[in-house]
């Protein structure tokens, strides 16, 4: 499985408890020209739901390279350390703290094979980690207060699909602002493909997601974004901000 693959069974999941009437053990991941999944219904027909992630183009900014380069030692080093000390896979997702920032000698001095900062996040996860299937849990200082300072916020996912444990880190110093046009533009987007969703599924559902999964997915809705009515051929239109709220936006 793919880590695009991987990343969307994530937010099916999150979607699924976070909006009424979609659990089913039936719910498949499908291939064009089919929508990303396709939920059974009671009466035979077919629900299908899209699943698109909403990225902004490049601004020229983000942290600086030394950091992002620590980020990418530290997560890699979380990942093996996790794997080769077994158990169910989980994605863990770390936000760091713009207020302190990564050291070489807490990422690259390692004592016993793992670094400092390593070593601390690695038994605040475990420790965090003591339950068997699928599950979704946020850790901050108020949950942890011996989170390390470097950290903000940990997220931590454990889905049926993973075949791995995987460590990211998104990053963002600000929230941007999310306006209408945006969001019509990942609609219209995806509404060129309707005609194919339409073959094996009644009605498709599309559900946007601004998770913060990367730097560029990381953003607030507008208050215009909110009221606006939107325009496109599915049933239903979700915002899915963060892994914590679902808004369903106007359409006609």
């Amino acid at each position: 499985m793919t880590e695009k693959e991987i990343h969307e069974w994530r937010i099916y999941k999150r979607f699924e408890q976070l909006v009424e009437g979609l659990r089913t053990d039936q719910t498949r991941r499908a291939d064009p020209p089919d929508p990303d999944f396709v939920i059974p219904q009671p009466d035979g027909t077919n629900l299908g739901l899209e699943i698109t992630c909403y990225y902004r183009p490049s601004e020229g900014r983000g942290i600086p390279k030394e950091q992002e380069a620590l980020r990418n030692k530290l997560t890699q080093q979380i990942s093996e350390r996790l794997d080769r000390s077994g158990g169910q896979p989980i994605s863990v997702r770390i936000l760091f703290n713009e207020l302190y920032p990564l050291t070489k000698e807490r990422v690259l001095n390692r004592e016993k094979g793992v670094s400092m900062l390593c070593a601390d996040l690695v038994t605040v996860i475990r420790e965090a980690v003591q339950r068997t299937g699928e599950f979704s849990l946020s850790l901050d200082a108020v949950d942890r207060p011996d989170l390390p300072p470097e950290v903000s916020l940990i997220m931590l996912d454990s889905l049926a699909c993973l075949t791995r444990t995987s460590c990211s880190a998104p990053a963002a110093t600000y929230v941007p602002v999310l306006h209408p046009e945006e969001l019509q533009a990942r609609i219209d987007k995806k509404a060129v493909h309707m005609p194919g969703y339409r073959k094996n599924c009644r009605e498709t559902m599309l559900v946007i997601a601004v998770d913060g999964n990367q730097w560029a997915s990381v953003a607030e809705l507008s208050e215009a974004a909110l009221v606006h009515t939107y325009n496109g051929p599915f049933s239903r239109v979700f915002v899915m901000v963060d892994d914590k709220r679902v808004l369903e936006l106007k359409t006609e």
